[in-house]
């Protein structure tokens, strides 16, 4: 074993992934695509990454944008508007040249064809966990996130939406909507109204 995989075997038990499906490659970022989507040169290609056991609004017009339309009864204008503001957070994050380390499995892609894995930033910061702790994006349970890192990301979450951070502060009655979570439910520290949206 040698001193590389030394240093990298903590950030893979952290994120939960088994060692047999886990890479570590550096690639060029040569964009965002919205919240939990960045475009990096692989192998000559342009690829689309999702950020693991993230979901944030939609940016643009496309068919998930419509179902979420329809599943929330939120006006269009305004799930775009968060989404855009999600997608300028993980620009402000990351930017087109940055130079980004992927820990997961590579070869494995969702059903929009993202290869989703943890992504580590150039500060050596996790973007998926970043993201959700700035309040810019959500946990997501699909695929079946391990252990260590659903915890993680549900842990950014909590404190995300009880500290009124990012969209959980400026939008919060369109992001709890959006999100699938009910004001009632959440601690009293993180209740606190804003105006009507739908």
């Amino acid at each position: 074993m040698n001193l590389h995989t030394i240093t990298l075997l903590p950030i893979l038990l952290l994120a939960g992934i088994p060692c047999a499906q886990a890479a570590e490659t550096a690639f060029q970022v040569q964009g965002v695509e919205d919240g939990d989507t960045l475009l990096l040169q692989m192998q000559g290609q342009p690829k689309r990454i999702q950020l693991l056991g993230i979901d944030a609004p939609e940016a643009v017009e496309n068919p998930k944008l419509e179902r979420d339309l329809e599943r929330t009864g939120l006006r269009r204008a305004a799930l775009l508007a968060i989404g855009q503001k999600s997608a300028r957070h993980l620009g402000e994050l990351i930017t087109a040249g940055d130079s980004v380390r992927l820990v997961g499995d590579l070869g494995k892609q969702d059903k929009y064809g993202r290869i989703s894995v943890v992504v580590i930033a150039p500060n050596e910061s996790s973007l998926n966990t970043t993201m959700v702790s700035d309040g810019y994006a959500i946990v997501l349970n699909r695929p079946p996130l391990a252990e260590p890192l659903k915890s993680r990301l549900q842990g950014a979450q909590h404190e995300a939406i009880r500290t009124h951070r990012g969209l959980w502060g400026s939008d919060r009655e369109i992001t709890l909507a959006w999100a699938g979570l009910d004001a009632r439910t959440l601690p009293a520290a993180a209740r606190k109204s804003t105006p009507s949206v739908r």
